[in-house]
């Protein structure tokens, strides 16, 4: 993966904010949310082809209705005119909740559980988007699929990003925004 992004730290109004539209079922709260995705990448654009959220666990899916990954992609692609595709990349497994495990239990969990369904990202540039990037695993677990497939490039942007001590895998999670103070809270 070329990098991951996030708007905001995930706490206060944007947690609220993030827990309504994943479990609540706000699903109108996801445009104005975009917008905070629209400023990333306002400040530094990213030589991309297409948005692609990362896919929902179906049964998920099915229990929400929708992809808040995928809403919040849509409002992206609407403000810098790419277009978003959600049917590219799908998960090949249902998976865990990562918010119940570890760090290295989160790379295992999602180790090899997304595949591309054919070759229609060959040669492209991707950015892949999703709601909250914790390890960096879900987007990477993705980026990967997306390469084996042909992708060019992938990227990562996320609407919050939590803080976490160093990782136990040694690698730098966040290579374009190691610095704490990338991740403003929103009001």
């Amino acid at each position: 993966m070329e990098g991951i992004r996030a708007a905001a730290r995930y706490a206060d109004s944007l947690r609220a904010a993030i827990l309504r539209i994943k479990f609540s079922g706000w699903q109108a709260v996801a445009e104005p949310l975009s917008d905070y995705l629209w400023q990333v990448w306002q400040r530094d654009p990213l030589p991309v082809d297409i948005l692609m959220p990362v896919p929902s666990d179906k049964a998920r899916l099915r229990a929400r209705g929708y992809n808040q990954s995928a809403l919040l992609a849509r409002g992206l692609a609407r403000r810098i005119g790419k277009p978003v595709w959600e049917e590219a990349l799908e998960r090949t497994r249902p998976t865990a909740r990562q918010v119940e495990l570890t760090s290295v239990q989160r790379w295992q969990n999602i180790n090899e559980a997304f595949r591309c369904r054919d070759g229609s990202v060959l040669g492209k540039a991707i950015l892949l988007v999703d709601d909250i990037c914790t390890t960096g695993a879900t987007l990477e677990a993705c980026a990967a699929a997306l390469r084996a497939g042909g992708a060019r490039a992938v990227w990562g942007i996320a609407l919050a990003r939590t803080a976490l001590p160093p990782l136990d895998r040694g690698d730098a999670l966040l290579p374009d925004a190691d610095d704490a103070g990338e991740f403003p809270d929103v009001p």
